[in-house]
């Protein structure tokens, strides 16, 4: 039943993209690192470990197609999302088709983003081909289906209803409770910073999945950010890990260093860099150090079109 909803859904989208005027935008980014052999390595990520993607839009059809590569070759390519969106009034819009329910808002975490999905940890990230969005008194929605059998679902909940506090709340399962994880985020303004408590909770083996508190803002042209990974600190209290970041931005340009660094096992790094920005074009040039020294050096560029 699922496989037959999804190529019925597909074919719908692709006859809807060709019947309008297309319009095309996306991202190419590359990767260049010299190792401590002085061995050049070209290897490409992208998030969702992808070296390109392109968005084409028609008649209000979106298509996301994601290409990983190594060079000189591609190695995959494949859809990302594919759905037609049909707004119903001004409060709900319905989506049929392959679409992400996401959650875009990260954290700096390992990798620079925080999960509470299946596939470990890391953002909101569901493949819906039915969804819809939501939206009334300050509150927002995203709720979708993928079907299967037993049928599994997520739902996505945002509002600035609390104010001061911010509040993103987060639930992805199954229908018969085999699955299931929720997620809350909550947002504090304590000028000059925003703190930030997030935490993710797996309800069918009671296991905590993410816990989270950190801080994000800019003192005197300086930007800061800083966050404690304390998800482990249950079963052992000294299991802490801690992320920052500190950068200034200069005219085109900025520079700083990033770092982590494990309570636990002393394991420390740290990454100054400088990037920049010019046009749709961009690069950054980092150093990794860790505690026995140098490890490596990379490039980076990206073109957005």
């Amino acid at each position: 039943m699922k496989k037959i909803v999804v190529i019925i859904l597909a074919v719908l989208v692709f006859v809807n993209i060709f019947a309008g005027s297309v319009q095309l935008n996306g991202r190419v980014e590359f990767n260049y690192t010299i190792n401590p052999d002085f061995e050049l390595v070209v290897s490409n990520w992208f998030p969702g470990d992808n070296a390109a993607y392109l968005v084409v839009t028609s008649g209000g059809t979106v298509l996301v197609v994601d290409v990983k590569y190594a060079a000189p070759n591609i190695t995959s390519m494949y859809v990302n999302e594919l759905f037609i969106p049909w707004k119903v009034n001004n409060n709900l819009t319905v989506f049929f088709g392959y679409r992400n329910v996401a959650d875009y808002d990260s954290f700096m975490g390992s990798g620079g983003s925080f999960k509470w999905g299946y596939n470990g940890t890391g953002i909101l990230w569901y493949k819906s081909t039915l969804s819809f969005i939501y939206t009334f008194g300050g509150f927002m929605f995203d709720v979708g289906t993928n079907f299967g059998n037993p049928l599994t679902f997520a739902l996505l909940m945002k509002t600035n209803n609390f104010y001061p506090l911010g509040l993103t709340l987060n639930v992805v399962g199954k229908a018969d409770f085999s699955e299931g994880m929720v997620g809350a985020r909550l947002t504090y303004p304590l000028r000059p910073f925003t703190l930030y408590l997030a935490g993710g909770y797996d309800y069918v083996n009671a296991t905590i999945k993410g816990l989270l508190f950190g801080l994000v803002g800019e003192v005197a042209g300086t930007s800061i950010s800083a966050e404690l990974d304390l998800t482990n600190t249950i079963t052992d209290p000294m299991e802490i890990k801690l992320a920052g970041d500190v950068n200034y931005k200069l005219e085109g340009y900025k520079v700083g260093v990033s770092g982590d660094y494990n309570f636990k096992t002393g394991d420390l790094s740290l990454e100054p860099y400088i990037a920049t920005k010019l046009g749709n074009a961009d690069g950054k040039l980092l150093v990794r150090f860790e505690e026995d020294g140098y490890k490596y050096t990379k490039f980076t560029v990206g073109f957005n079109f």
